[in-house]
């Protein structure tokens, strides 16, 4: 005997069709936002991370300049008192001895758009052949060094005479545009780094050194 076939009512399946097609477009919708979320995500962390790492080549450039700055204040004073057989007083630099200025109130280095962003000759521009890779930068860090003893250096320092020194860097990221004979205000990553040096009696080594980062942009 033919075994009697069950029919579904129309209506039942096709609510059961209109229930699948609901939770299709509702799981389509959450993989949506899954992968919008992951692609922000994404670019986010991209972007910090290039940010990270233009912090750190500016940071780099200016710890560069810093340390080649106080070498060459080392030198210069080393050379006055008579030196020229010591390591300090045979370190090659471009900087001169009137990059030094005496130090004054408030200190020159404070001052960005009065001092460093125009033509000065306390502030003293890195060769960027210095800086190992000089593709990674367009604009040349900077350092300015302040003569804080009791007299401002001389060819005649006494005998036993110490100084003290104020020595401000500041390095630039890559993305930062070259100074440009006008010297520019520059736009972009900056870092600036300072220390308080106080040199031996000989001038050849540091007798103390204080260091600082004192801005970050």
């Amino acid at each position: 005997m033919p075994t009697p076939l069950h029919c579904e009512p129309l209506g039942a399946r096709q609510t059961q069709q209109g229930a699948v097609l609901i939770i299709v477009l509702i799981m389509l919708g959450l993989l949506s936002m899954m992968a919008a979320t992951s692609l922000h995500n994404a670019q986010s962390t991209e972007s910090i991370s290039g940010n990270t790492r233009t912090t750190q080549l500016a940071h780099q450039a200016a710890e560069i300049t810093l340390r080649h700055c106080e070498a060459s204040v080392m030198m210069h004073m080393a050379v006055k008192s008579g030196d020229t057989t010591s390591t300090a007083a045979q370190y090659t630099t471009s900087f001169t001895y009137a990059n030094i200025p005496p130090f004054e109130s408030p200190p020159a280095w404070q001052d960005a758009a009065g001092q460093w962003d125009k033509s000065n000759p306390y502030v003293f521009v890195m060769p960027l052949s210095l800086m190992g890779d000089a593709s990674l930068y367009k604009r040349a860090p900077e350092c300015m060094v302040e003569s804080i003893s009791a007299q401002p250096p001389s060819t005649t320092q006494p005998a036993g005479t110490r100084n003290h020194f104020i020595i401000t860097a500041r390095g630039f990221g890559p993305e930062v545009a070259p100074a440009g004979p006008k010297r520019l205000r520059p736009v972009g990553t900056e870092v600036w780094l300072q220390t308080h040096v106080s040199l031996s009696t000989n001038f050849q080594t540091l007798e103390s050194r204080s260091w600082r980062q004192i801005f970050l942009r």
